[in-house]
């Protein structure tokens, strides 16, 4: 549903100067910034992603030296939370 606010009548299609350190991918180094064009601004067109971590993540932390007790299930309680 938020996608679909995107560059429509709700939205000033804002973008960002062109930039020399950032935004290699994009047509001209520029972002696009999405911006509410309605009462309530861009809040009313914000959009949430949730995203949770992927396992060779963790595995990965872990090599590198962080203690996860991703074995005993610690980490897949805090899933079960959220």
């Amino acid at each position: 549903m938020w996608a679909m606010s995107l560059k429509t009548e709700y939205d000033w299609e804002y973008y960002t100067e062109p930039e020399e350190k950032s935004s290699f991918g994009l047509k001209g180094g520029r972002s696009y910034w999405p911006t509410g064009r309605v009462l309530g601004g861009t809040s009313c067109t914000n959009g949430v992603q949730y995203t949770r971590g992927s396992s060779f993540d963790y595995d990965e932390w872990e090599a590198n030296g962080r203690r996860l007790d991703v074995q005993g299930g610690a980490i897949r309680k805090c899933f079960h939370i959220s």
